[in-house]
């Protein structure tokens, strides 16, 4: 957030099953702002889910639309953005999060994670099977990068998706006021 005390968008990242798409509209009514969720930007203008883009196109060409949609949704006006689990792998992304959003990253236990997933209708392309396995992996691969770029960390366990959006709404005031006063 280098946009000194401005508002701007907040955004959410994190692992699959971190509460993102759960926690974002609760967000955005405290808020008061629309929500705008970066793999539904993705879906709409390819006029396909996500799934179907991996199987389709490849991982690549949904990253490649996963950045375009980044930037529309950073571009336009002050939202909440859900972001898909790997907005952080392209450097690109996290240069736009870093000078453009107040970043939140969502964390939960792998154990935690896979249980969400597991009550969750949606497919998610890169875990598939031995998910435990590939879980571990993106964690490790991605968390430098949520650290990199988040203002803020929750934990979400044993929270609910309105206590969450609490800590955030608190956490983005306080950086405001702290910014107004630097």
């Amino acid at each position: 957030m280098t946009q000194g005390a401005a508002e701007c968008p907040v955004v959410l990242v994190g692992l699959s099953g971190a509460g993102k798409s759960t926690v974002g509209p609760v967000l955005a009514a405290r808020l008061g702002r629309p929500l705008c969720d970066t793999d539904a930007l993705v879906a709409h203008a390819a006029g396909m889910p996500v799934p179907t883009i991996f199987a389709t196109h490849g991982e690549a060409t949904f990253r490649e639309r996963e950045a375009q949609a980044l930037a529309e949704a950073l571009a336009g006006e002050l939202a909440v953005v859900a972001t898909g689990g790997g907005i952080v792998l392209r450097p690109a992304n996290r240069q736009l999060l870093r000078e453009h959003a107040f970043v939140v990253w969502l964390d939960a236990p792998d154990g935690l994670l896979l249980a969400r997933l597991r009550t969750d209708a949606e497919q998610r392309p890169l875990l598939g099977d031995e998910a435990a396995t590939r879980l571990a992996a993106m964690r490790a691969a991605r968390a430098p990068w949520y650290a990199e770029v988040a203002h803020v960390t929750v934990e979400t366990s044993g929270l609910t998706p309105e206590t969450i959006a609490d800590q955030i709404v608190a956490a983005y005031t306080d950086a405001l006021v702290r910014g107004r006063r630097s």
